[in-house]
């Protein structure tokens, strides 16, 4: 029996509500962790652990109105985010430490691959190594740095993540908005 995908009008209120409440939370996060960067770690890991899960709920809740093809992979997006949050809220200290030593470990075993690989291909294609290698030796550069200053990389990963929460969060309740339009629109 085939999956029935919904017309658009048909769930326009409960996606734009969904799509609304996530972008103002992405956004609310990301403006706390931009414009006060000196606030711990552990206050921005607890903030994220909130946000993660009451993110997931918000879509868990929106799916559940949506059963159909797209709420299947919702409801597994949603159980990501509030066992992330959940992880984190118990954790906080030891989660940042150990997402930073994560990056900063899995840039220097990428960046050396990739310089490998970046220098056979380029010794081969041109006879001397290039911007390629110097692209993946940037990235091991980056995992140094990180390991070395572990603080100032939290930091930096904190304004970087917070950047981020408000251009994804403004993106989705522009996007909330539009929805809005086009259901108008559609129905006259």
């Amino acid at each position: 029996m085939a999956t029935r995908i919904p017309t658009l009008p048909q769930y326009t209120d409960t996606l734009r509500s969904m799509l609304c409440a996530r972008g103002l939370l992405a956004t609310l996060f990301g403006v706390v962790a931009v414009g006060w960067p000196a606030v711990t770690v552990h206050a921005v890991a607890v903030g994220f652990g909130l946000y993660s899960i009451l993110d997931g709920l918000t879509l868990l809740v929106g799916a559940t109105r949506v059963l159909d093809a797209w709420g299947e992979c919702w409801i597994a997006a949603a159980t990501i985010a509030v066992a992330a949050g959940t992880v984190t809220l118990l954790w906080p200290d030891i989660t940042a430490l150990t997402v930073l030593y994560l990056l900063a470990i899995s840039a220097i075993l990428a960046g050396t691959v990739g310089a490998v690989g970046a220098f056979r291909l380029e010794t081969a294609s041109s006879g001397r190594p290039g911007r390629l290698v110097t692209a993946f030796l940037l990235l091991v550069l980056l995992g140094i740095l990180l390991l070395l200053a572990p603080g100032e990389g939290i930091m930096a990963i904190v304004r970087l993540l917070g950047a981020y929460a408000v251009l994804f969060g403004t993106t989705l309740t522009v996007g909330a908005i539009r929805i809005r339009r086009t259901r108008d629109t559609y129905l006259g």
